[in-house]
């Protein structure tokens, strides 16, 4: 019972939309890519003082762009260019020694030989610029309120403090209620399967019995034809012809004791001479 109730309560947040458990309650919000990938980009924010991602973006353009680095255009995109990199006659002079040795950058201002996909070596006058991606928010850090103002609205879109109940009192009796209520289901259940079985066997009982009789019907056929065999087998007929003549003799003897008794009493007189018999 207890590791049921452990698991009854055992999840971080629930999503009030889909019902979806262990949430995490606890999600940190760094980025403004953070925000655009759990709330959508076009999606009105209070962390971002009423703007979308995309809008919040536009207005911190200039945030985007790395420390000490600046944005160039070259054949129509932006790039981005070290501030510190040689000007005036400096960059000139970079800029000739760059025209002999294409290998190299010495203005920042990009423009090297390269090799194409296709193993060919070609100039190309952006080489070695990094392209600047207004799009790229993840570049965008948010600060402490923003954080903590984002981190609230998910809790409340998203998720509920350790459990769907107020106190511990109330979690143990929505417990019970949701045990007993399984219990009830169980017990329902278990009578359900137990008239399932009766009727199932009591529909099966002819075809049991009528099985049984046919295998106890075989099988004394089975006794009676080994027996037979039996007794036709050459010494069971020896035995009987045997046991036959054994009678017989035993008869023949009787019957020669009762005629030599006869005879014996016939020589001794069965009725002697001085004895007269009247009526």
């Amino acid at each position: 019972m207890e590791d049921d109730l452990l698991a009854f309560l055992n999840f971080k947040g629930l999503d009030l939309d889909s019902g979806k458990r262990n949430i995490d309650l606890k999600k940190d919000f760094k980025t403004a890519k953070d925000l655009g990938e759990e709330f959508g980009y076009d999606v009105a924010l209070p962390s971002l003082g009423g703007l979308s991602v995309n809008q919040y973006a536009l207005q911190n353009r200039q945030s985007m762009i790395p420390e000490g680095k600046e944005i160039i255009k070259r054949q129509g995109k932006e790039f981005l260019v070290d501030k510190d990199r040689p000007k005036g006659p400096s960059r000139i002079a970079a800029g000739i020694m760059d025209f002999f040795d294409p290998e190299a950058d010495r203005d920042k201002l990009g423009g090297m030989g390269v090799v194409d996909d296709k193993g060919r070596y070609a100039y190309d006058p952006t080489g070695g610029l990094a392209k600047f991606d207004p799009k790229d928010v993840s570049v965008l850090k948010l600060n402490p309120s923003q954080q903590r103002l984002a981190g609230q609205r998910y809790q409340q879109e998203t998720a509920v403090e350790k459990s769907p109940t107020d106190t511990l009192n109330d979690a143990i009796k929505a417990y019970n209620e949701f045990k007993k209520n399984a219990d009830k289901e169980s017990r329902k259940g278990r009578v359900a399967d137990a008239l399932l079985e009766s009727t199932v066997m009591r529909a099966n009982m002819p075809f049991i019995t009528n099985t049984l009789k046919d295998l106890s019907t075989f099988k004394q056929r089975q006794l009676l034809d080994a027996e037979k065999v039996k007794q036709s087998l050459p010494d069971a007929v020896q035995r009987r012809l045997l046991t036959a003549d054994t009678g017989f003799k035993q008869q023949a003897d009787a019957i020669a004791g009762q005629y030599l008794a006869a005879v014996e009493g016939a020589k001794a007189g069965a009725f002697p001479r001085n004895v007269s018999f009247s009526a």
